[in-house]
């Protein structure tokens, strides 16, 4: 299954000094909204009312977005929110420097605005950017978008669940193994898989936990002592075998599944919320015996973040019986100005990432045909790695 929320792009058009068009952005929406699990209403960065006149101007042309509330705003931009519609989305928490700082802020939006004489979420809430992961089980909330399973794309680091001596522990932050050959603490530090203890009770821990993802380590020419990556003229590793040391994509696919099972473990939302709610919130016994608001469903974590190989993920996500939830932005996924060399026609074309995703849930939307991509293989077309 396929799960895509659309971000208008606001705060991305905010720091590069740019745009979005909010009639371009509703004309993308509704040309796309068979295919969207919701959308969220363009903002405007650092104006309350302004977004909130979106909201309103998005609403009346047909649509309905989710609209956002950001974190510094004044707070009765939220009880208008809150009183006319089941589903917001907080943001502005780029603007807080600490993990710490940022929960003490949702501490005081929960508790004072969020929550009903029960302690039960009043709406559905999406946490727009987290990428903390107690912060993320730390709050009732409905939708969490996250780009922080693209850490490994450049570093060359895996994510792991924090390994206690009985279970892998996904609601502390995650580990991060590093693996790439080309890392300059390939032989200094033992967070490297290379230079951890083989013999050591975590080091089976983890190397079972990647090897049961079912992807290949992958394997580099080296020269030396130190197994120095050979590198082809274009400054990639020849590869001897496709994987994760070797290539992003398999990361960003490996990495997907932290969060895939987070997802799998938080308790069923909506759940009762209290200021200690961070350490029993698994618990039953945290719970009281309360008729929801809502009916029972599952935390949504969606992924973020651009310039990723859809198809991989999405296979290795099928592989472990995950639905793929994807957050776009509208401001990358809009349609671009494409040329044609020969008749130099400019016709307009679709993102990339919206593209693959339209075929492979075509399936499921129009009922006709299984889409093509479900069958392309996890390998690269050429033999250069990206370390």
């Amino acid at each position: 299954m396929i799960d895509v929320l659309l971000d208008s792009g606001a705060f991305t058009a905010y720091t590069q000094k740019t745009t979005v068009d909010i009639d371009e952005y509703i004309k993308f929406v509704k040309q796309y909204e068979k295919y969207l699990s919701g959308y969220i209403t363009l903002d405007v960065i650092g104006n309350a009312e302004a977004s909130y006149e979106n909201w309103e101007y998005m609403r009346s042309k047909g649509t309905n977005p989710i609209p956002v509330y950001h974190m510094r705003a004044p707070v009765e931009y939220l009880h208008r929110y809150v009183a006319q519609t089941d589903y917001i989305a907080l943001g502005g928490v780029a603007s807080r420097k600490t993990a710490k700082a940022l929960r003490a802020d949702f501490d005081r939006l929960w508790t004072n605005h969020l929550l009903d004489a029960n302690r039960m979420p009043l709406v559905k809430v999406h946490a727009m950017g987290i990428t903390d992961v107690p912060t993320m089980v730390a709050f009732p909330w409905f939708s969490i978008d996250s780009s922080t399973w693209l850490v490994g794309r450049k570093r060359g680091l895996l994510l792991t669940p924090y390994m206690s001596k009985s279970a892998e522990v996904y609601t502390r932050t995650p580990i991060r193994i590093d693996i790439s050959p080309r890392s300059p603490d390939r032989f200094k530090t033992k967070l490297h898989l290379e230079t951890m203890d083989k013999e050591d009770k975590g080091y089976i821990k983890v190397k079972r936990y990647i090897d049961a993802a079912g992807i290949p380590m992958g394997v580099a020419e080296t020269v030396g002592e130190y197994g120095k990556p050979v590198l082809n003229e274009d400054g990639k590793e020849i590869l001897i075998e496709d994987g994760l040391c070797t290539n992003y994509k398999l990361r960003d696919a490996f990495n997907q599944l932290y969060f895939m099972e987070l997802e799998r473990v938080l308790p069923d939302w909506p759940w009762q919320w209290t200021a200690n709610s961070r350490q029993l919130f698994f618990e039953e016994t945290s719970q009281e015996n309360l008729t929801p608001s809502f009916p029972l469903a599952r935390t949504k974590i969606y992924l973020a973040g651009g310039g990723v190989h859809e198809p991989t993920n999405y296979k290795v996500a099928c592989k472990h019986n995950f639905p793929y939830r994807r957050m776009l932005s509208f401001i990358d996924m809009k349609d671009t100005d494409k040329k044609d060399e020969d008749t130099k026609e400019v016709s307009k074309e679709t993102s990339k990432n919206m593209r693959e995703l339209i075929e492979l849930i075509k399936g499921g939307v129009d009922g006709t045909k299984k889409s093509r991509v479900r069958r392309r293989i996890i390998k690269s077309k050429d033999r250069g790695g990206d370390g």
